[in-house]
């Protein structure tokens, strides 16, 4: 009987000091954190996504469209949504970095689904474009 009091004690000790992972998915608490970010399944997937689109890309009518490059293509914080980086060192200097991101924002769905018509996966990453620094640019 003192084991199970004793037990029950300790119990109810435990029970009164509140910790950082109390209330919280165990799944969610314990899983590591950029696990998607390092895995050579998601530089493939990542690298696949930019040479799509850039041919993608490349065939566009739009003049504007037509001369950008991409650079890279990372995950945003997951697969699920990819950042892409864009050198726009190729399109004349009289276009705005505005003018080019509202271009990209018109073409986002056409590009999205000529991911979709290449890739084999049952949902399409969302975009969202950058314009590349020239540090990136030299790479």
């Amino acid at each position: 009987m003192k084991k199970l009091r004793h037990m029950l004690s300790d119990l109810e000790e435990s029970c009164q000091t509140v910790y950082e992972d109390d209330g919280v998915d165990p799944r969610r608490y314990f899983r590591r954190e950029g696990l998607h970010e390092s895995s050579n399944q998601c530089r493939r997937f990542c690298g696949y996504v930019a040479k799509t689109l850039n041919a993608a890309l490349a065939g566009c009518t739009s003049p504007v469209l037509a001369r950008l490059f991409v650079v890279k293509v990372v995950p945003a914080p997951m697969l699920s949504r990819l950042e892409v980086v864009v050198d726009a060192t190729g399109v004349e200097s009289c276009v705005s970095g505005e003018a080019i991101r509202e271009e990209l924002a018109r073409a986002t769905q056409i590009l999205r689904s000529e991911i979709g018509r290449v890739i084999a996966r049952k949902y399409v990453p969302e975009l969202c474009f950058r314009l590349a620094s020239p540090e990136e640019v030299l790479r």
